[in-house]
Formats: structure tokens, sequence, C-alpha cells
């Protein structure tokens, strides 16, 4: 194994480990916990290596790269767009991302929603004003009316406070 492939095992292992000794600390299931990995900076060969440690949910935050790097590698990926999504890259990215983690405006999500057709996943930023995750879920109805998403629960995100939808 060359030095690039060993440091992304490694890398990969220690990630892994940490996740399994959290997810035990606080009583989950690690299959019910998805680690994305970020390719961000990463060459085509480093994501590769990724793949064959059994990644399979990969994370770009520029559309056009998720794009690219999309019809170069497995098609098994889950991609997950993690920037920024502009109205008018929405019809190249949903035929390619499974999950937009960005979602931050309602006209987004209009547009979203007209331009799906189909479920998607997505996770929703809320500006929650105090609200916690648990009572967020009980005001739901911000995507119920929305024929393409289904609101699924509280996502984890960098977002002071995001909901996961199908």
């Amino acid at each position: 194994m060359d030095s690039v492939k060993s440091l992304i095992a490694d890398n990969y292992a220690r990630v892994s480990q940490r996740m399994e000794e959290t997810c035990r600390r606080v009583g989950r299931r690690t299959s019910d916990v998805r680690l994305v990995a970020v390719t961000k900076s990463a060459d085509i060969r480093s994501i590769k290596a990724l793949l064959t440690l059994g990644v399979r949910d990969l994370g770009e935050s520029r559309p056009q790269k998720l794009c690219e790097r999309a019809a170069v590698l497995d098609r098994a990926v889950e991609w997950h767009l993690i920037g920024h999504l502009q109205r008018n890259k929405i019809r190249k990215v949903l035929p390619v991302a499974s999950w937009i983690h960005s979602v931050d405006s309602l006209s987004l999500l209009r547009r979203l929603d007209e331009v799906a057709g189909e479920i998607c996943d997505l996770v929703v930023k809320v500006a929650a004003g105090g609200l916690s995750a648990s009572e967020l879920l009980g005001h739901r109805e911000f995507v119920l009316g929305y024929k393409s998403f289904e609101p699924i629960g509280p996502a984890c995100h960098p977002a002071p406070l995001a909901m996961a939808a199908r």
C-alpha cells in the first residue's frame, strides 16, 4: 500500500473508532450514524482510496465539482452537497446528489420542490429562535405542503439547528 492510501486508511480507522466509541457512550447504534467524507480538496486517487475502504458517502461543497466527480467515480457513491446551492444549479445537482445539506432559504426549498418531482433527501437549516430539536419536530408543517419533502428528524449539522427531510 502506498503512503497516501496508508495515511487515508489510518485516518479512516481513527475516525471510525471515535464514532464507535461515541455511539457506545451515548447508546446509539453505529449503523444509525453516517460518516460523510468531504472531498473538497482531495484528488481522485485519494477519493478512490476511500472507496476501497468501503466509504460510500462523499460530501462536496461545490456543485460543479460534485457533478464532475460523480461522473468519473463509482455509481454506488451517495453524494452529499454540503455547500451553497444556487437555484440555477438545481437541475444539474439533483440527478447526482443523494443529499443536499444546504437548504438555507424558503425560495431554494420552493425551487427544489418544483424541480425534484420525487422525494429527495435534504437538510433544511432553520433559524429556530431558541427552539430545541424536539420542539422543532413539533413544527413539521414548515416542510409539509411541499410534495417532494417529508420530515424525518433532526440532523447533526454545523448550523445552529437543522432538520433532515426526505
